[in-house]
């Protein structure tokens, strides 16, 4: 490994912006941190099975069974914003919608989500 010329200063947050922590901090509680924990993975060979489990167990779930809202419209109003939502629907209903995806791949993935 290769040493560095200088060393890597730690800070918290960008100098003169003290309300970065927040946006910092928002991301404390992300899918990834939720399925893996806090602790540091240094060891390489995780890499392949933590990809893995990504690709094969947790995309799927998300994309076709956890609903979610969509912006539909947002207006302002007065002073304020409004918006409107659509109906929770999951990404796979989305690209079920005719026009979105051809009829071969919708297919494709109806086979692949309903396979064991």
């Amino acid at each position: 490994m290769r040493e560095r010329k200088q060393a890597v200063e730690f800070t918290r947050s960008r100098p003169y912006h003290s309300d970065d922590n927040a946006h910092v901090e928002q991301k404390n509680w992300t899918w990834a941190r939720q399925l893996l924990g806090y602790g540091r993975l240094e060891d390489p060979a995780l890499v392949g099975p933590i990809s893995a489990l990504y690709r094969e167990v947790w995309a799927p779930w998300q994309n076709f069974f956890l609903p979610c809202f969509k912006l539909q419209a947002k207006w302002r109003q007065g002073s304020h914003w409004r918006k409107r939502y659509e109906l929770p629907r999951t990404a796979y209903h989305r690209l079920c919608e005719p026009g979105i995806l051809a009829l071969k791949e919708r297919r494709r993935l109806r086979v692949w989500i309903h396979s064991p």
